[in-house]
């Protein structure tokens, strides 16, 4: 089957269907495949135009579905922080919301590894 546009191939099928009638009487069979062919390409362009509209019908809803989307991230961040701003980012009680409390700072350690040496205790050592 040779790859041709939809309007080409309804073309060409338009072409079959129109000539006159008097040709049906020349070979035998015409008649009921050209009545075949026409009730084809008429369910051929309504299916068409309702793939059509079901697309445009698809990409109305993937935006709306976009907006929602939006909506309910907006409306769970201010939930978040609502509940963060009552319990606190640290408290344990943000378990009973699905919420991750946030750890509290580690302690700074005064002389852990890693450190600078400051320049004035480097040189009094030597």
């Amino acid at each position: 089957m040779t790859k041709i546009s939809f309007a080409e191939r309804t073309h060409v099928w338009r072409g079959l269907i129109a000539p006159p009638e008097e040709a049906a009487d020349e070979i035998p069979g015409l008649a009921e495949l050209r009545g075949e062919l026409s009730a084809i390409l008429e369910e051929t362009l309504k299916t068409r135009t309702s793939c059509q509209r079901l697309r445009s019908r698809a990409l109305v809803e993937a935006k709306r579905l976009e907006r929602t989307i939006t909506r309910g991230e907006e409306a769970e961040q201010r939930l978040r922080h609502l509940i963060q701003a009552a319990y606190g980012p640290t408290s344990p009680q943000l378990h009973r919301f699905g919420l991750k409390p946030r750890r509290g700072r580690r302690p700074e350690r005064s002389d852990g590894p890693g450190l600078p040496v400051p320049a004035a205790e480097a040189a009094g050592s030597e």
